[in-house]
Formats: C-alpha cells, sequence, structure tokens
C-alpha cells in the first residue's frame, strides 16, 4: 500500500479521536502510533536505515490527506511523542574584526536528555498539535549532530549526499521543508471544504423545503 493510501486508510480513525484530542491537548498515542506504522514519519528517511525514501511528490499528497482531518502545524508540535528534536540556533562562526560577528544558522539534534518540555500548550484552538515549548539548558551539541544551513545555501558538498545517492536527498532543504508545511496547511483546508460540504447538505433557508 503506497503512501497517499496509508493516509487514507488511517484518516476516519484520526478523524474519529477528535474529542480525545481537545481532553488531550495532543494526539493520542493510537493516532500517532497509526502514522509512524503507516510510515509517514520516515517517508523521507533513506531505505538503508528502513525508511520510505518516497518521492516527494507522494510525500506531499500523504501530509495534505493527513492534514485534512489532524489541525495546523505550529511550534514545536508533537514533541511528546519525540526520542530527540531538530531545532534551529544562531552560532557564531567569528569575529571579522572591529566585533563584527559572522552569524551562523544551523540545526542542531538534541537527543532525549538534552531538552525539556514545558506543558504550556492551554488554548482554545489547536489543542491536538501540542504545540508545547522545547527548554534547552547548557545541552552540547557534538559536530556530528549539528549541519550549517549556509552549506545548504552554498551548495556544498553535504554529509548526507555521500551516504544517499537517491534524488529525493539532492533537493533544496527549503523545497522539502516549505512543502511539507503548506501541505499541512492546505490539507486542512481542503478538510474545511469537506465539511462545509456535508454541513451544507443539511441545511435549509426558512420557507424552502
Amino acid at each position: 500500500m503506497g503512501l497517499v493510501a496509508e493516509a487514507q486508510r488511517l484518516t476516519p480513525e484520526i478523524e474519529a479521536a477528535a474529542e480525545e484530542v481537545e481532553r488531550l491537548r495532543r494526539l493520542p498515542d493510537t493516532s500517532w502510533t497509526g502514522m509512524h506504522e503507516a510510515g509517514l514519519f520516515r517517508a523521507l528517511q533513506p531505505a538503508r536505515w528502513g525508511g520510505g525514501e518516497v518521492k516527494l511528490r507522494e510525500f506531499v499528497d500523504a501530509v495534505m490527506q493527513v492534514g485534512r482531518a489532524s489541525g495546523r502545524w505550529s511550534f514545536s508540535s508533537g514533541s511528546v511523542h519525540c526520542s530527540a528534536v531538530n531545532l534551529g540556533v544562531i552560532a557564531v562562526l567569528g569575529d571579522l574584526g572591529g566585533g563584527f560577528e559572522v552569524p551562523d544558522l544551523r540545526s542542531m539534534l538534541l537527543l532525549a536528555g538534552d531538552y525539556t518540555i514545558d506543558d504550556n500548550w492551554h488554548v482554545a484552538g489547536m489543542k491536538g498539535t501540542g504545540s508545547k515549548d522545547i527548554i534547552v539548558d547548557n545541552a552540547f551539541v557534538p559536530e556530528h549532530r549539528s549541519q550549517s544551513h549556509l552549506d545548504y545555501f552554498m551548495e556544498q558538498p553535504l554529509p548526507g549526499w555521500e551516504l544517499n545517492p537517491g534524488p529525493l536527498y539532492r533537493l533544496p532543504w527549503s523545497v522539502v521543508f516549505n512543502f511539507a508545511l503548506a501541505a499541512s496547511i492546505y490539507g486542512t483546508a481542503l478538510g474545511f471544504i469537506d465539511r462545509w460540504v456535508e454541513e451544507a447538505k443539511t441545511v435549509r433557508r426558512a420557507g424552502v423545503r
């Protein structure tokens, strides 16, 4: 079964858990496990590591399908289910003189124990995203768990290119990331249309039968 078909299969289960989502203020474990087992979270991971290594279009279509049932993505969504987080930081490359420092935007992979989660997600809407704050205090991240975004922009050789030759891993990071964001929002809009159409089928104007 393809990734999109798996997402379609899960959609009714995710929709049925709406009340539990509101109560928990995050996705229920059953919904999270279902998406994990369906391969949604490892869809872009290299096949040699057990990932799906699917085409970007298939991944985007699957995200849109889930987005029709599971809300919007914002802040550190779903972090309570993770064993690691990937955070953006601004590091300093060095001093060019005159007090001018060179900033470097980097992604840092922090493992469990390197950070804590502040249970501060008390909102009127979007409860199911579980978008709680990530708190980092004096954590050390080794170089092999860090990647400069400048390397992407300057088209420098990346470590992953040497190990993963598939075309999926030659796509610009910004393309994959922004497509995933757009797909989730677009899926949410499609979900609204689905529900509006269903509601409109039973609505009658005054005096009309």
